[in-house]
C-alpha cells in the first residue's frame, strides 16, 4: 500500500472513532508506523479547522450526492459559478474545469512536481461543508484507494483546500461509454469483451470489500485505445462493514441500472449482487442500444425494475447470440440468488462465449417460468393447485383399476403417436412452405435479369446513360436485389470500346454506379464466375456465394442471364442478392414453432451454408463450407440423401452441436439449393 493510502486509512479510522464517541489520539494509531505521525497530525488539523466552520444538523441525509465523474470530453453541466469556486490545491496548477454536479466540481490539473496531468474532485466552495458530506467524501477516497486495478480510475492522494477536501485522481483522456454508444448497440463480440473486462474489475473491487452501486455507461470511461475504466465511487460502500451501510429508506443509484433490492432500499441485501445486476444492465445496453428499463420518470422506471421482466435482447436485436442473451438475463434476475455468484463468473462465462465454448448459464426453463407466473398471479395459481390436487386424487383412484389403466395407457400411447405424426406433418409442411417461399422469391428475382436480357437482344440504340437509368429504375422496383450489371463481349457495346460492364448497386447513401473494367479492376470481368455461368448456361443460373470486394465487401449470390443477337452470344445481365435475405429468412424460421429448439439452414449445390443460427457456420465464414469442416458419417449420409432426392427426413449428428437431431430437407427447384430444418 502506498504512503498516501496508509495516511488516508489512519485519518479515516480516527474520524470513525470520533463519530462513534470513542477517544483516540494520533500517537496511539501510529505506534506501529511513527514515520506517518506528522502527516496524520497535519490532516487532522485541517479536519479540525473544517469542523469549526460547520453547522451540522444531526441525522440530516445528504440529498445532493455529488455525481461528477473524471472525463475529458463530456462535462456534466456548464460551470455556472466559474473560477471563483475552483479550489487552490498546493502543488497543482489548475488547467480547466471538466464538469460539475450539484455539490462537486472536477478539474483538470497538472502536478507541478511530476509534470503529470490529473483530475481533482472537490466539494463546491459555496459555504461550509456539512459533516455527512465530508465523511462521504473521505469514504469515497478510502474505497478508491483500496482498489489498484488497471480498469478502475486510480486515486493519487487526498488534499485539503481550506475547509474543502479534494481528491487527486488519475486523468482519463477519452469519452464515456454512454457517449460512445450514443443509443446504438455494439457488435455482440465487442460488447461481450467490454463487459468481461469490467466484470474482472468489479470482482477485484468486491475482493476488497467494495460495492460500487452505481455502475452505468456514464460511469465507464474509455481511454483513447478503448480500454474501459470504472469511475465515480460516490455511492460505493464496503459490504463487510455494517457502519458503512446507506441509511435505511434512502434510495441510492440510477433507476435504470438499480437492482430491485436497491429500489426497495433493502440495505441488508445490497451485496455484490447489485453490481452483478448492473453488469447485466451494461451488457443489455451494449447489445440493444437502450437500457433494460426506462420510463417517463424515475418512479415509473423503479416500478418497472421491481415488477417487470426485461424484454429479451433478441426481440430488440434478433442477431444477438442466444448465449449472450442468457448471460444478460441471468445477471438481471430479480432475486439476487438467481444471478451469478460473483462478477468473476460473469467474466468467465463471457470469455467462454468469446472462445466459442459452452457457457455455464442456462436459459430460464419451464419450471422457473411457471414459478414466476405463480408469484405474479397467486389467485390463479391457487385455483390451478386445487385443480391439480383434484386431478391427482382422481388418478389415484383410477390407478386402482389395473385393467382400465392398461387400456388408458394404450390409448395414450396411440394419441402420442398421433401427435408425433401430426408434428412430423407440420414440420414437413413448414419446410415445404418455406422452401416454396424461397423458390418463389428466387424465380421472381431471376425474372428481372431475364427480362432485361430479352429486352437488350432487341434494343441496340440505348446509350450508356439510358441503360444506367433503366437499371436504376429496375432497382427501385425490386427492393430485394442488391445490384444489377450488364456485361458484354469484346466490342459488343461499341466498335471503338472493347470492354463494357455497367454495374448499378445499393449503398447506404443511395444507388451507385461504376464500370467493372480495367484499370479499376485488375482481373477481367469475363473471367469471373458470374459471367462464365451466364455464358455456359443459356437458361441462366445462380452462382455460388462470394464476397464482392468492390461493393462494401458485401456477401452475395448472383443470377446470370445471357442474351444473344443474331444467334451469337453477346453478354450477360446479372442480379445480385445479398446474403442478408437468407439471414432474415433464418430469423423468421427461428420464430416458428418447430417443437422444441429448432432452426433452419440453406445450403447451395456446392455445399456452402447461406443461413445458419450460429454465425460461425454462416457464409462468408470459412466454416460455412461443408466440404471443409469435420462431419459425422451420419451427416455425410444426409448430404448424399438431399443431393439425390428432392425431399426427405433423417436423424444425424448435428455438426454445430455434436448432438443427434432430426433433419428435414426440401430442394429449391429454381436454384438447386436445399432448405434444411433442424428439430431437436
Amino acid at each position: 500500500m502506498s504512503r498516501e493510502n496508509r495516511v488516508l486509512d489512519l485519518v479515516v479510522e480516527l474520524e470513525e472513532r470520533r463519530a462513534a464517541g470513542r477517544t483516540a489520539v494520533p500517537e496511539d494509531l501510529c505506534r506501529h508506523c511513527p514515520e506517518l505521525l506528522d502527516e496524520v497530525k497535519a490532516n487532522l488539523q485541517a479536519l479540525a479547522r473544517m469542523d469549526a466552520a460547520l453547522d451540522v444538523e444531526a441525522g440530516h441525509p445528504d440529498k445532493s450526492v455529488d455525481r461528477t465523474c473524471i472525463q475529458a470530453h463530456v462535462p456534466l453541466t456548464a460551470g455556472a459559478a466559474g473560477r471563483d469556486t475552483w479550489p487552490i490545491v498546493p502543488g497543482y496548477e489548475i488547467l480547466k474545469e471538466l464538469g460539475r454536479g450539484g455539490m462537486g466540481v472536477v478539474l483538470q490539473a497538472r502536478q507541478i512536481a511530476l509534470g503529470r496531468v490529473v483530475a481533482i474532485k472537490s466539494i463546491l466552495a459555496y459555504g461550509p461543508v456539512r459533516e455527512d458530506q465530508r465523511r462521504r467524501f473521505l469514504r469515497e477516497a478510502k474505497n478508491m484507494a483500496a482498489l489498484q486495478h488497471p480498469n478502475i480510475v486510480q486515486i493519487h492522494e487526498v488534499s485539503q483546500q481550506g475547509e474543502h477536501p479534494c481528491l487527486v485522481m488519475e486523468y482519463v483522456e477519452g469519452q464515456s461509454l454512454s457517449a460512445c454508444l450514443g443509443g446504438k448497440p455494439l457488435a455482440p463480440p465487442k460488447a461481450a469483451e467490454l463487459v468481461a473486462v469490467l466484470a474482472h474489475a468489479v470482482h477485484a473491487a468486491h475482493e476488497h470489500g467494495v460495492i460500487h452501486r452505481d455502475l452505468k455507461p456514464s460511469n465507464i470511461l474509455l481511454t483513447e485505445d478503448g480500454t474501459p475504466k470504472i469511475c465515480d465511487f460516490g455511492l460505493a460502500r464496503r459490504y463487510v462493514d455494517t457502519a458503512d451501510q446507506t441509511q435505511t429508506g434512502l434510495v441510492a443509484g440510477t433507476p435504470s441500472y438499480m437492482a430491485p433490492e436497491q429500489v426497495l432500499s433493502k440495505s441488508e441485501d445490497q451485496g455484490p449482487a447489485v453490481d452483478i445486476y448492473a453488469l447485466g444492465g451494461l451488457l443489455y445496453e451494449t447489445l440493444t442500444g437502450r437500457p433494460a428499463f426506462l420510463a417517463d420518470n424515475p418512479l415509473d422506471t423503479m416500478q418497472l425494475v421491481v415488477q417487470q421482466q426485461p424484454v429479451p435482447p433478441r426481440i430488440l436485436q434478433p442477431k444477438t447470440p442466444r448465449d449472450l442473451e442468457t448471460i444478460c438475463l441471468k445477471c438481471l434476475a430479480k432475486e439476487p440468488h438467481r444471478r451469478y455468484a460473483s462478477a468473476r463468473e460473469v467474466a468467465e462465462d463471457l470469455e467462454r462465449y468469446l472462445a466459442g465454448e459452452p457457457i455455464r448459464a442456462r436459459p430460464v426453463g419451464l419450471l422457473e417460468r411457471s414459478w414466476r407466473w405463480c408469484r405474479t398471479h397467486p389467485s390463479r395459481a391457487a385455483i390451478l393447485l386445487v385443480t391439480s390436487l383434484a386431478t391427482v386424487v382422481v388418478l389415484a383412484v383410477v390407478l386402482a383399476y389395473n385393467r382400465r389403466l392398461s387400456r388408458e395407457l394404450a390409448r395414450t400411447e396411440a394419441a402420442h403417436h398421433e401427435v408425433l405424426a401430426a408434428q412430423e406433418n407440420l414440420h414437413r409442411t413448414l419446410t415445404r412452405e418455406v422452401a416454396g417461399r424461397v423458390d418463389a422469391d428466387l424465380r421472381e428475382l431471376a425474372t428481372v435479369p431475364l427480362t432485361l436480357a430479352a429486352t437488350l437482344e432487341n434494343r441496340r440504340d440505348w446509350d450508356e446513360a439510358q441503360l444506367e437509368q433503366v437499371l436504376r429504375n429496375t432497382l427501385h422496383r425490386s427492393p430485394l436485389i442488391f445490384g444489377l450489371c450488364v456485361a458484354l463481349e469484346p466490342f459488343a457495346w461499341r466498335a471503338e470500346r472493347q470492354d463494357f460492364a455497367l454495374y448499378v448497386y445499393r449503398r447506404r447513401e443511395g444507388l451507385a454506379v461504376k464500370q467493372l473494367v480495367p484499370p479499376s479492376y485488375e482481373s477481367l470481368y469475363r473471367e469471373w464466375e458470374w459471367y462464365v455461368a451466364g455464358k455456359e448456361d443459356s437458361q441462366g443460373r445462380w452462382t455460388e456465394p462470394y464476397v464482392d470486394e468492390q461493393a462494401d465487401h458485401t456477401p452475395m449470390v448472383t443470377f446470370s442471364a445471357p442474351f444473344y443477337r443474331d444467334g451469337r452470344f453477346v453478354g450477360v445481365v446479372t442480379a445480385d442478392l445479398a446474403i442478408d435475405y437468407f439471414r432474415d429468412l433464418r430469423s423468421s424460421m427461428d420464430r416458428l414453432d418447430l417443437g422444441g429448439k429448432g432452426s433452419c439452414l440453406v445450403v447451395t449445390s456446392g455445399q456452402r451454408i447461406l443461413a445458419h443460427e450460429v454465425d460461425r457456420y454462416e457464409f462468408p465464414s470459412p466454416d460455412a463450407d461443408l466440404t471443409k469442416i469435420p462431419l459425422d458419417i451420419s451427416f455425410r449420409e444426409l448430404i448424399a440423401q438431399w443431393t439425390d432426392a428432392t425431399e426427405g427426413m433423417a436423424r444425424a449428428i448435428d455438426f454445430a452441436t455434436g448432438r443427434p437431431v432430426t433433419f428435414l430437407f426440401r430442394r429449391i427447384p429454381s436454384s438447386g439449393w436445399t432448405l434444411v430444418t433442424v428439430v431437436n
